[in-house]
This record gives structure tokens, sequence and C-alpha cells, in this order.
């Protein structure tokens, strides 16, 4: 009986990380799987490193639970001489497959995984001149906040991105910490900048849909006030016909009398 408790308690801890290892693997592709903006990075370094872990401890632990497997297996054969090996081996291939789709993902993410491209932008920036200054990230908040225009950030050399920061042609850096705080900092700021035409353009755009709905009242405006003339003018004929008309009975029956 405790056999079989331990067995549906193994297969329970191998289906939990099947279950974490996918999801972990969906946000490891998701962050690493693809090159993103230099700017995008900061935002995506925390959730590849915790789906990494969790695809680690899913790795160590699905082996620890198919070699526990395998350990009862083993001992219930040498005391019983009873072959028990289903459990094991499911353990063995979920294990494989997890183990081999693991190594897999690292090395073909390795290059795109976010912290590794912020250690080599940050290499670039920081260790191509030894004279490079470096300044801390509050000096570098209140100058960007005030003069954002002043700051460089990439500078294509021969068809080829090479990663500088510079302030007016100056080059500068910092260190990595504040480095990655700083690519989170000019991130905000282009998403404001781009909310900013984002809402500009639905302002032009409700301004011309305002323009076309005040053009189309105009025309309406012009076709009521035609028709109102044309139903005057109906009715003043009208009225001078019947007038005209009773004009002219009055005058036969004043002439047969």
């Amino acid at each position: 009986m405790r056999r079989l408790e331990g067995e549906a308690k193994e297969v329970t801890t191998i289906l939990t990380n099947i279950l974490i290892f996918i999801v972990a693997t969906i946000v490891f592709e998701r962050t690493s799987g693809q090159t993103h903006e230099i700017y995008k990075l900061p935002g995506l370094l925390t959730s590849s490193i915790l789906s990494a872990i969790s695809i680690i401890f899913t790795n160590v632990s699905t082996i620890a639970c198919t070699y526990t497997e395998y350990r009862i297996a083993e001992e219930l054969f040498a005391n019983e001489g009873k072959e028990s090996y289903t459990v094991f081996s499911f353990g063995l291939i979920v294990c494989f497959v997890i183990c081999f789709s693991t190594i897999y993902n690292f090395i073909f993410c390795y290059d795109t995984f976010p912290l590794v491209e912020l250690l080599a932008c940050h290499k670039q920036v920081d260790g191509v001149f030894d004279n490079t200054p470096h300044i801390p990230y509050s000096t570098f908040k209140k100058m960007y906040k005030l003069h954002p225009e002043n700051f460089k950030f990439i500078n294509p050399q021969n068809d080829i991105t090479f990663y500088s920061f510079e302030y007016r042609g100056k080059r500068f850096s910092l260190n990595f910490l504040d480095f990655v705080r700083a690519l989170s900092l000019v991130d905000e700021h282009i998403t404001e900048k781009d909310l900013a035409r984002e809402r500009a353009k639905r302002v032009k755009k409700y301004e011309e849909q305002a323009k076309l709905y005040a053009m189309m009242r105009d025309d309406l405006a012009s076709d009521l006030t035609a028709i109102e003339k044309q139903k005057t003018d109906a009715y003043d004929k009208i009225k001078t016909s019947t007038d005209n008309i009773n004009e002219i009975a009055n005058r036969l029956i004043k002439e047969a009398h």
C-alpha cells in the first residue's frame, strides 16, 4: 500500500514538473527566443531568468523522481522478485524529453538570452576605450529627464550596429546595474513618446471625423432649407391659385345674378 502511495506521489510530481516545464519553456521562448531592441531587454530580464531557473528546477526534480523510482523498483525486485518498472519507465521518458529540450533551448537561445545580450552590449559601451568616463545613474537620470535630445545610444558604423552611450558627442558609460536601469529609463521615455504619438493620431482622427460630420450636418441643413423654401413656394402658389379660383367663381356668381 505504501509503495502504491509512493508511486502515485512520484507520478503527481512528474506531471507537475511537466506542467511547470511547459509554462516556463513558453515564457523562455518569448523572452529569449528572438532578438529584441536593446531598450526592451531590462523588462525581459526578470521573466527570462525566472523561466530559466524553473526549467532547471524541473530537470533536477524529474531526475530525482526518476532515480527514486529506479531505487524503489530495484528494492522491490530484490526483496520480492517482482518487476515494477512502469513508473520508472514513464519518468525516464519524461526525463529524457525534458533534458533534451532544455539543452536544445539553452543552446539555441543563448545568444538572445536577455542577460547575455545586456552583458555583451555593456561590454561594447564600457570596454572599447579605457578612457571612457563613468557617471552614476542619478546623474544620468536627472540629465536625461532635462535634455533627452542630447543623448545618443546607438551608433551604426559600416552597417554594423555598434552600441555606445554619448552625450553631445562625448562617450560615457555606467556600471552594469546602472546601465540596465538607464536602458529602462530610455524605454519608458520611448514608450511615452509612442503613446503621445498614438494619442495625437487619435485626436487627429477624431478631428477629421468631426469635420466630416460637420460637413454632413451642413449639407443636411442646406437640404432642409431648400425643402422649406420649396414648401413655402408651393404653399404660396397654391394660395395664389386658390385665391384666383375663388375670385373667378365669385365673378361668375355675380354675373349669373
